[in-house]
């Protein structure tokens, strides 16, 4: 059963990092304490490109023998195994050209393929979605991108009902010619009616969720639930490509309550992100529950020279990691008691643990995240509702969660989350077509304008 969630990315660079450290330091674990813990902690994960290394370029038969070995490795492994998987489709690498246009046939056939061999095992895969790279396309026009998500799509929809309800349909609307596109697809030529499950990629980063005065994936969401509403469905999941920082886990969830309260649709959320391969292996953060303050908070690790060989003196930074060790780690027996007479790093760099505990550290935070939204959204959405004076303590209560959260510019994120409240009651799906011509315009693809 998948419930509203965080998926944690590249589930194979996961088992394999715990399998070092459990394999280097076998002597801090309990038998099944490593797994146990994952299996707690870890809801739901992502075979993605990024866990393929096909560092020689795109080959069909090595994609599909690579997500074979990964997928066959993360239901096999103790840490990951029953839990809801999810695949990736190519659609991303399409973008940034590590997918040509005369190889996208065959990235499709291999789509095909994986959905046909795994759709039981792979409980949520992503739709094939064909974009233009940014800048010099390699597509030629509007009615080629057009031609290419339409045979996708038709290849799609035409297998049988099982396979086709593990698919999540990824929607896409980041400028308004390749929304009228996907909507034309969806909505016009009726493919929509295909699909139970819906994604939304393109503008779910951090960076671009000010640019408007809204969330702006609820526009597509708006679409969606005014066409399964149409069609009487009575549930449907949604996930949102990327977009997995803390202080918006309550936006999902006030979402999806009010769809369900207004509309009588129940929607599932997820949402997914690697952010602890790129934030911590490459930016030096780590992000981590604070229990006391029913926060998220994070620090900055500087692996330069970071760390002391002499076992004495430690840096502050080992200090804190042994302390979250403790908290977090030791309850569940992922980690001995003494774990402070481990050392977290060899020939002055992080040796398997350190990665192994920051990486579940990370994904605790995760999920004590969202719980901790879970729990206040009842009291949210109800003062939300009740309109007046309410709302405005609604939006007090918010800022102040979205603070706790790691929020950044949380005036600005609240203000987004109320104005989206609004375009859901209504769920004017001509409305919101509207709004993106007007505030997506100034990002469209040139292969799109010819």
């Amino acid at each position: 059963m998948l419930n509203t969630c965080y998926v944690s990315g590249q589930a194979r660079a996961t088992i394999d990092y715990l399998a070092r450290a459990e394999r280097d330091f076998a002597r801090l674990f309990k038998p099944t304490g490593l797994a146990e813990f994952c299996q707690q902690t870890i809801k739901a994960t992502l075979v993605s490109f990024g866990d393929l290394s096909l560092s020689e370029g795109f080959d069909p038969t090595k994609a599909v023998a690579a997500f074979s070995d990964n997928i066959d490795a993360v239901t096999a492994s103790p840490y990951l195994q029953g839990k809801p998987l999810f695949r990736d489709s190519g659609g991303y690498q399409i973008q940034t050209r590590k997918v040509a246009k005369d190889e996208i046939p065959a990235l499709l056939n291999a789509n095909l393929y994986l959905l046909r061999k795994y759709h039981g095992g792979v409980h949520r895969s992503f739709s094939l979605d064909i974009v233009p790279p940014s800048g010099d396309s390699p597509f030629q026009s509007y009615a080629e991108v057009l031609d290419l998500n339409r045979r996708s799509l038709d290849a799609m929809a035409m297998l049988p009902s099982r396979i086709r309800q593990s698919i999540y349909a990824v929607h896409q609307f980041k400028t308004p010619r390749l929304h009228k596109l996907f909507h034309q697809l969806f909505f016009s030529e009726g493919l929509a009616s295909a699909f139970s499950n819906w994604s939304v990629g393109g503008m779910a980063s951090q960076r671009e969720a000010f640019a408007t005065a809204y969330v702006p994936w609820v526009l597509p969401l708006i679409e969606i639930t005014h066409h399964m509403k149409k069609l009487g469905r009575c549930e449907f999941g949604f996930h949102v490509l990327g977009n997995a920082a803390f202080p918006d886990d309550i936006t999902k969830i006030l979402f999806a309550k009010l769809i369900q309260d207004v509309h009588g649709i129940r929607v599932t959320m997820t949402w997914d992100t690697n952010s602890f391969f790129v934030g911590f292996t490459q930016d030096s953060e780590l992000w981590y529950a604070d229990e006391e303050e029913r926060a998220i908070k994070h620090m900055k690790i500087d692996t330069n020279g970071l760390f002391d060989s002499d076992i004495v003196t430690r840096t502050p930074v080992e200090m804190k990691m042994y302390e979250l060790c403790k908290e977090v780690l030791v309850p569940a027996g992922a980690a001995p008691e003494d774990i402070e007479k481990t050392l977290l790093h060899h020939d002055h760099r992080p040796n398997p643990f350190f990665y192994a505990a920051s990486m579940l550290i990370y994904f605790k935070a995760h999920t004590r995240a969202t719980e901790w939204c879970l729990e206040e959204a009842d009291d949210l959405y109800a003062r939300w509702k009740s309109g007046g004076a309410q709302r405005a303590e609604c939006a007090e209560r918010l800022a102040a969660l979205m603070t706790r959260m790691a929020g950044a510019q949380v005036a600005a994120r609240v203000a987004q989350v109320a104005r989206s409240l609004e375009l859901l009651e209504a769920l004017d799906p001509a409305d919101a077509a509207r709004l993106i011509n007007i505030d997506m315009r100034g990002h469209e693809f040139p292969a799109l304008l010819r």
